[in-house]
C-alpha cells in the first residue's frame, strides 16, 4: 500500500476501529452463533477453572454466554483499537473482542473475550473482572 496516497480520514478510521456499529454487529453475530450452539472453547482448561471459580457448570455455558451477550453494549468494549489479533493456533490471526459488563448473576463485573467467524464464536476467556496487576 502506498501510504502517500492514503488520506488522514482513512488512517483515522483504521485507528478507531472497531466502531460502535462494528462492535454491535459482532455482538449480534455472537448471539446468533450461541443460540445455534456454535460455541468453541479456545482453552478448555482455563474456561473450566474459571467456571468452577464462578460457580457454574460448563453445560450452562450457552445460556450464560447468551445472557452476557444480551446485556452487552458497544460501550462495554474493553479491547484494543484496532482489535488485537489472536496468536492461539485455533484462532490464529482472528480479531479478539473483549467486554466487561456488570452481571447480577455473578454479583459483579464479568470480563469475556471472543473471536468470531462463519463457523461460530470462539470463547477465549470468561471470568470475573480482575484488576490489572491482580492475581489470575
Amino acid at each position: 500500500m502506498d501510504l502517500t496516497k492514503v488520506s488522514i480520514d482513512t488512517i483515522y478510521k483504521i485507528m478507531v476501529r472497531p466502531s460502535h456499529k462494528e462492535i454491535n454487529r459482532k455482538i449480534v453475530a455472537a448471539k446468533k452463533a450461541v443460540s445455534k450452539d456454535h460455541i468453541f472453547l479456545v482453552n478448555q482448561e482455563i474456561i473450566a477453572i474459571d467456571a468452577l471459580e464462578m460457580g457454574y457448570l460448563i453445560e450452562d455455558l450457552p445460556s450464560i454466554l447468551l445472557e452476557l451477550l444480551e446485556n452487552t453494549r458497544p460501550k462495554d468494549y474493553m479491547g484494543s483499537k484496532p482489535p488485537q489479533k489472536s496468536y492461539e493456533s485455533k484462532i490464529l490471526d482472528m480479531e479478539l473482542f473483549a467486554f466487561r459488563i456488570p452481571c447480577d448473576h455473578f454479583n459483579g463485573q464479568v470480563y469475556y473475550k471472543f473471536a468470531i467467524n462463519e463457523n461460530g464464536v470462539y470463547l477465549v476467556s470468561l471470568h470475573k473482572h480482575r484488576e490489572k496487576g491482580g492475581a489470575l
